[in-house]
């Protein structure tokens, strides 16, 4: 490190002052003993919640093991006999399997140690009746529904209560949310139709999540894996998608192993520790406004505020020093740009510095150099355009040559009688005219269809008048703007492919519309048609716009289809329509706007 060096010198006034290291040292120490408090807390919580996902999984572990029992026996039992009719029958029959409903509960009561558990509710899809464990049965409940029903199977989810009003009992069981276990049953019919459902009360849940959490000031929720609160402290929050554990939930798809995380929610930040499950898959959540967490080192942040406002009235002076030592290359620097703004592009700075600012004047230099290059090269390459727009003048000399070459042969013609050469003649003099067009490529309506009867006024020469040619567009949309060569090359392909093989009159219709903004044009041929295959061919050849070497033979409707859509947007563009042996037909879509030079 030189010591002539501009940031050797701003390094040596900086530890005069002695910002920095008071500064780093004072921050440090307040976010070291905020560090060491959120590792501690972080440590405990974790601990608490791996301890409610335990308890809760072996309940829950209990639950899955004994349905999955049931369900095995009632698949026996209702597989191989259908519901019976007789009432009486029936009463006996669902009693049988309330009795195995019964001793399953029991099970998991009393062996297995879940006291908690509520009931097991068998649904029976055909005839719609409700079996509950310990209470009774329901019958005929067509319409009634279900929460639980609509869960999958095989996965523990929250259920909204339903109050049955059939029966106070039953009805006081469910005005809880429950956690709901469901497996399929067999029917009769072999289909499983049939469900089977055991519930927990969410309850349970809560005061095990409660118990673990009572010692800190944390809020506590349990999230399934779709971010779906299954339990939680706050009761208004079940069964919801809350916008805050929404933001959690999105970071845990991103790291499904995430055990923490800080995160911002209405200009509040919160500490967030996370458990997972590995029996259920849900994660154990609890947060805490750091605020409320760091609340004992308030009085070291106080702290931290004056010392570093002592710092800020230091800092000033330090800048006010460094300014004025800064500014006198700076306003070298000003005084030589001013030389540039006024276009004096010679201007060098000769002053010789051993820091950074030497750099700078280089780069200036050379940047001067440069503009006074770029100048020069835009000066004459201004008068490089100038010269060839002098030649494009000339060359537009040859195109009136050529118009007055052919009035020249028409009036010939006309002294001769010859009057078909003195129509073929003239007719090319518009076809040409037109064509150029001063080199403009969009045209009114009104010119693209002179161009096209042009053409069919040379070609019908050739075909000795056969050609019949109607074109049925209105006045009013003759002013809207087309590509100049939209409708020639398609009267060309309808003579070149659809009349060369036909003797008798052929006739080509174009017609013209407009509906909702767009414009839509039609040309009809009464030519020999095309096959299906043929056509299928050509839809997709106007759709290839890969251009290769010698793509363009023989396809100008892929041409003008691929112009259209080029200009206008891809809803635009070229249709093709036939019957084999009747006729063409060729729809141009386009929208509807006026040219320029017709309003």
């Amino acid at each position: 490190m030189k010591l002539g060096q501009f940031r050797t010198k701003i390094f040596f006034i900086a530890i005069i002052c002695l910002i920095v290291p008071v500064i780093i040292t004072s921050i440090f120490l307040f976010y070291q003993e905020q560090s060491i408090l959120k590792k501690e807390s972080k440590l405990l919580l974790q601990e608490s919640l791996k301890s409610s996902s335990t308890n809760i999984d072996t309940n829950l572990s209990a639950i899955k093991s004994i349905s999955l029992s049931l369900q095995y026996t009632l698949n026996r039992t209702l597989s191989s006999y259908d519901v019976p009719s007789d009432a009486q029958e029936r009463r006996l029959y669902y009693l049988n399997l309330l009795d195995k409903m019964d001793t399953s509960a029991k099970l998991l009561q009393f062996t297995y140690s879940t006291p908690n558990f509520e009931n097991y509710y068998l649904y029976l899809d055909e005839p719609d009746d409700l079996l509950v464990s310990r209470i009774s049965y329901f019958e005929d409940l067509e319409g009634v529904h279900f929460n639980f029903l609509n869960h999958p199977n095989y996965t523990f989810k929250i259920s909204e209560p339903y109050d049955l009003a059939l029966n106070n009992i039953v009805g006081s069981t469910m005005e809880r949310r429950s956690i709901t276990y469901s497996v399929p049953i067999m029917n009769s019919a072999g289909s499983n139709k049939n469900s089977l459902i055991a519930c927990l009360p969410e309850s349970y849940l809560c005061e095990q999540l409660q118990n673990s959490l009572k010692s800190t000031k944390s809020d506590g929720v349990i999230m399934d894996s779709s971010g779906i609160i299954i339990s939680s402290l706050s009761k208004e929050l079940l069964g919801t998608n809350n916008a805050f554990y929404r933001g959690i939930y999105n970071r845990i798809i991103k790291d499904r192993n995430i055990t923490y995380l800080e995160m911002t929610y209405n200009d509040v930040k919160y500490c967030i520790n996370l458990y997972r499950s590995d029996v259920t898959s849900w994660y154990y959540i609890s947060s805490i406004e750091e605020e409320t967490l760091v609340s004992s080192v308030n009085i070291l942040k106080k702290s931290v505020y004056t010392i570093v406002g002592i710092l800020a009235l230091m800092a000033i002076l330090v800048t006010i020093i460094i300014v004025r030592y800064i500014s006198k290359p700076l306003n070298t620097l000003q005084s030589a740009m001013h030389f540039v703004k006024n276009r004096d592009f010679h201007f060098q700075i000769e002053e010789k510095r051993t820091d950074e600012f030497s750099d700078v004047y280089k780069g200036f230099n050379t940047m001067v150099n440069e503009i006074d290059n770029l100048v020069n090269n835009l000066t004459n390459e201004k008068i490089l355009r100038r010269d060839a727009k002098i030649m494009l003048l000339q060359s537009q000399i040859n195109p009136h040559m050529l118009y007055n070459t052919l009035e020249t042969i028409y009036s010939m013609a006309k002294i001769e009688g010859a009057e078909e050469i003195a129509t073929l003649v003239m007719a090319l003099s518009h076809f040409f005219r037109i064509s150029l067009s001063d080199g403009k490529q969009q045209v009114p309506l009104s010119e693209a269809v002179e161009l096209a009867q042009q053409y069919l006024t040379i070609q019908n020469t050739r075909f000795y008048h056969r050609i019949h040619a109607v074109f049925d567009i209105p006045q009013a949309l003759m002013t809207n703007s087309v590509p100049k060569f939209l409708l020639q090359p398609v009267v060309e392909n309808s003579i070149k492919h659809g009349f060369k093989d036909q003797s008798g009159d052929c006739r080509i219709t174009t017609a013209a519309f407009q509906r909702e903004g767009l414009l839509y044009i039609t040309v009809l041929d009464n030519g020999c048609g095309i096959t299906p295959d043929d056509l299928k061919a050509v839809r997709n050849k106007i759709e290839d716009f890969n251009f290769e070497e010698n793509s363009y033979k023989s396809y100008a409707l892929r041409n003008i289809n691929y112009q259209i859509k080029l200009r206008y947007g891809k809803q635009y563009g070229v249709k093709i329509d036939s019957l084999d042996g009747e006729y063409t037909k060729v729809t141009l879509t386009l929208p509807a706007v006026a040219d320029e030079r017709s309003s």
